[in-house]
């Protein structure tokens, strides 16, 4: 508003606001994604959402260079690591790293799982089948969290857990366990 880029108008439409409130906080994303790519910066940042705080180890960046993608590898992901540390968009803590600050969590963890109020649970499959069910609990907070919110706005919103769930246990079915 003191710089002019929003005008008060701006602020009755609360859904626009939040649009352009994140918009500008992830704006620091722009250098790291210009080095790396818009696509791999915002996917490794939602799955930092979904799955954080995690700790960071050679099994994490393997994991996450497949995820992200076959031209992607461990060292590329440190490296991405690293440069959205330095422009702040990350904090390490004893529990491991995180999106920070949690409001940006929360919404790239949103928007992870939702488009224009509907759930989309290709996102959050593709973290289920590369991560280890050592991440569920978090993984699954992080679902509830987007869920409520999305329940907040419309009370007929989607759900993203109970297919998600319901896709987990069939897979879990279908384990061997021998």
């Amino acid at each position: 508003l003191k710089s002019g880029e929003m005008v008060e108008k701006d602020l009755s439409d609360t859904e626009e606001f939040q649009r352009i409130v994140f918009d500008k906080l992830l704006q620091a994303a722009k250098p790291v994604e210009d080095e790396f790519g818009a696509t791999i910066t915002k996917d490794f940042l939602k799955l930092i959402a979904l799955l954080g705080p995690v700790k960071v180890d050679d099994g994490f960046l393997e994991k996450s260079a497949t995820f992200l993608g076959t031209a992607t590898h461990a060292s590329h992901v440190s490296d991405l690591l690293d440069a959205l540390d330095r422009v702040g968009l990350l904090l390490s803590t004893g529990a491991g790293i995180r999106v920070t600050p949690d409001l940006v969590s929360d919404h790239l963890a949103f928007t992870a799982c939702y488009r224009k109020g509907k759930s989309d649970t290709t996102f959050a499959r593709r973290v289920f089948k590369h991560f280890d069910l050592n991440q569920f609990p978090i993984l699954l907070q992080h679902l509830a969290e987007a869920e409520w919110r999305a329940l907040q706005k419309d009370d007929t919103a989607d759900s993203i857990i109970e297919p998600l769930w319901q896709w987990f246990v069939t897979e879990f079915e279908g384990s061997c366990f021998y």
